[in-house]
């Protein structure tokens, strides 16, 4: 996969980053070929010393493939997608923060349509 990255900070904490890709899967010249894909995602959000949020957007985009009806191999079938996520991380004391996480499915052709969370505890080793 080859891709690219542009992300600024800007004096106040707040971010964006914009991330590109292009997932090149090669050809063998059957009809089972898994499809070569682009992939893009975009973030915006703010950083602070004890707070952390962003919201994000990603999505895959395939050039080609079959339907999951059309073929049972589902190496070659096209798979598109847009999800949108947002992430939140609080330091409660100096090394030792709380994550939470949650993404939904906006859009997609032979995805899965899911919503997830999740939660975590971070511990910083060192300064």
């Amino acid at each position: 996969m080859t891709g690219d990255l542009l992300q600024y900070r800007f004096t106040s904490g707040a971010f964006t980053s914009v991330q590109g890709g292009y997932s090149l899967k090669g050809d063998t010249g059957d009809d089972l070929d898994v499809p070569n894909a682009g992939l893009i995602s975009g973030k915006l959000g703010y950083a602070g010393a004890r707070f952390y949020g962003s919201a994000w957007i990603s999505g895959q985009f395939s050039e080609s493939g079959r339907d999951i009806g059309e073929t049972p191999n589902f190496s070659a079938t096209q798979i598109d997608y847009t999800l949108l996520g947002l992430s939140v991380s609080y330091s409660i004391i100096q090394n030792i923060s709380l994550n939470v996480n949650g993404f939904t499915t906006l859009d997609g052709r032979n995805a899965l349509i899911r919503n997830g969370i999740s939660g975590g505890i971070t511990y910083k080793i060192g300064s």
